[in-house]
């Protein structure tokens, strides 16, 4: 019997965690044991599991990235690690997932929510709508020119306190695109990240 619940810390982490190895890479285990997930703004009490038998087999992750605008507080819900078990999917189960967690962030008093790294056209039927088109580019390596540049290189990390000054600043103004939630608010849709 499939049901959703609010992960619990210590019943659910590490279920999620190989489920979201499983479907990208083996190291996010690692990455959310360190601080992904534990150690963040995770929330633990709106994000969602469906569970098989006790066996995490869908993650709904909601984080709380509240912020102030002005003099004024906006608590922002952003949703990323969205992961359905291969062995269940085509079954419905992530709609389900989905639902409940849209109602515990509208219970939890969420304003607006951001969906990073969206599934194209997957999002809309739950309310979401992307604003920005996500474009990638290719550079054949050939292409490349092989003198050094002139300018000094640095390696950001997505946890560092230097990229979130970057964010809150605007130095990155790629990283976040206005779009609808569906928690009824304007919302921001986020490109991942990959720093240079």
């Amino acid at each position: 019997m499939f049901i959703v619940a609010a992960p619990d810390k210590q019943a659910h982490a590490e279920g999620i965690f190989d489920l979201v190895a499983e479907q990208w890479r083996d190291d996010l285990r690692e990455q959310c044991r360190e601080g992904r997930i534990f150690h963040s703004h995770y929330d633990w009490r709106t994000s969602r599991v469906g569970l098989v038998d006790g066996k995490v087999v869908t993650h709904f992750g909601v984080y709380d990235l509240t912020v102030r605008v002005g003099s004024a507080r906006v608590a922002a819900a952003g949703v990323n690690l969205v992961v359905t078990h291969p062995d269940y999917r085509k079954q419905g189960l992530m709609p389900k997932t989905i639902w409940s967690s849209i109602e515990a962030m509208r219970d939890r008093g969420y304003d607006i929510s951001i969906v990073a790294n969206a599934v194209e056209n997957y999002y809309e039927r739950f309310g979401w709508r992307a604003a920005w088109p996500e474009t990638h580019y290719y550079i054949a390596p050939e292409s490349l020119p092989n003198e050094k540049p002139d300018v000094r290189l640095r390696k950001w990390l997505s946890f560092s306190a230097e990229f979130v000054d970057c964010v809150l600043a605007g130095d990155i103004p790629e990283a976040a695109f206005l779009g609808r939630s569906p928690l009824g608010s304007t919302s921001r849709q986020t490109n991942a990240f990959t720093g240079n």
